[in-house]
């Protein structure tokens, strides 16, 4: 009984709860709110991007947001965030560039979990709306990509095939043999054409490897873009779909050994880059460090040593500084916003972030000479 009376109270109060974080969602005075969020389309059901513009309390007394679609014909449509996919996306309509849209969906594609898929999704759609140069090399990134996944895959699946077809001709090949003669050789075909096979599955893998147009992308934004940030988050979806391809792949250890040594070299080489440009910033980092001698951060720590030091620590470290930079004034919050701009700035080069630093450091000094 008292664990019924229990249940009982928690029914009753648990529209309270819901309605209360339904509540807090949003206000009106989030209007340009941006949304991936589920709502009706006529009479159809779609996943879409939205701007929040007010809420409607129904007679019921749950929620529901108007909004109108983000670059759409403009017409009223209703959410209810309740019910399937809504979530709000890190910005107002008024603040997004395309610079953060390709960030936020390199960095969201890379993390595991339900909220990383629909952020991940919510940031592709934006991209392809969007439609710029910026988002589109990454949008056309991971349509080579996944061309390039399949083209392993195939390699693979033929490999598998002809193995499967040599080892049954092979076999028949024994049975006739013994019945003809028990005393004759084995048929020595055997071993040179499962060589072959394994030959041509090395040399198609590695053709595969270098010379996947993905592997350019990701050249060219760390050689000639200098965004060593949005480099290492799309070389790290290239070596994880590339490893788990080579895990499936049933080859020998030693090449196995081989083709992962390429795929982290690859990575290596963007580690290196960013090693070799850190400096880029230094005037900027010492001109901070004698306004705000106490302020410290990630950009003056020792560089990444290896790849994982990449992996758990710089990128995630690099997207929460740049984070702080979105959501920090740089005018009335100076210290802690520049700190984080710092940090940023090692790994992404951008002429609008550094003006901006520049532009509120010197007023940060002007204000504050002592």
């Amino acid at each position: 009984m008292k664990h019924k009376v229990v249940f009982c109270i928690m029914w009753l109060i648990f529209p309270f709860f819901w309605l209360s974080a339904e509540e807090e969602f949003l206000t009106d005075d989030d209007a340009g709110q941006l949304l991936y969020s589920d709502y009706a389309d006529g009479k159809t059901i779609k996943s879409d991007i939205v701007v929040f513009k007010k809420v409607i309390r129904e007679n019921n007394g749950t929620n529901l947001l108007e909004c109108t679609p983000y670059h759409g014909n403009g017409s009223i449509c209703y959410v209810r965030p309740k019910f399937g996919v809504c979530i709000k996306l890190n910005y107002l309509e008024s603040e997004l560039t395309p610079e953060t849209v390709a960030m936020e969906l390199a960095y969201w594609n890379l993390r595991s979990g339900i909220e990383a898929r629909k952020l991940s999704d919510g940031y592709r759609k934006l991209a392809e709306k969007m439609n710029v140069p910026v988002t589109n090399l990454i949008l056309a990134f991971y349509k080579d990509l996944e061309k390039y996944n399949n083209s392993i895959k195939r390699d693979i699946s033929q490999y598998r095939a002809a193995k499967a077809q040599s080892a049954e001709r092979q076999k028949k090949q024994r049975t006739f043999s013994q019945n003809s003669c028990p005393y004759s050789p084995q048929n020595s075909s055997q071993g040179s054409n499962s060589g072959t096979l394994d030959m041509l599955l090395e040399k198609g893998l590695k053709d595969s490897l270098k010379n996947a147009n993905a592997i350019r992308v990701i050249q060219n934004l760390a050689d000639n873009q200098k965004n060593y940030f949005l480099a290492f988050c799309l070389y790290s979806k290239y070596r994880d779909i590339s490893e788990a391809a080579i895990r499936k792949a049933g080859i020998s250890d030693e090449l196995k050994n081989e083709l992962d040594e390429e795929i982290r070299q690859i990575g290596e080489e963007i580690r290196e880059k960013y090693v070799q440009n850190r400096n880029y910033n230094q005037n900027r980092e010492k001109s901070f460090k004698t306004v705000l001698p106490d302020r410290h951060g990630q950009w003056e720590y020792a560089p990444p040593s290896d790849l994982k030091d990449m992996d758990r620590s710089f990128v995630p470290s690099c997207y929460a500084a740049w984070r702080k930079t979105q959501t920090l004034s740089p005018r009335s919050e100076f210290p802690e916003w520049g700190n984080a701009m710092l940090e940023v700035l090692q790994m992404v080069r951008n002429p609008d972030w550094e003006k901006l630093f520049d532009t509120a450091l010197s007023e940060y000094q002007k204000y504050n000479n002592n």
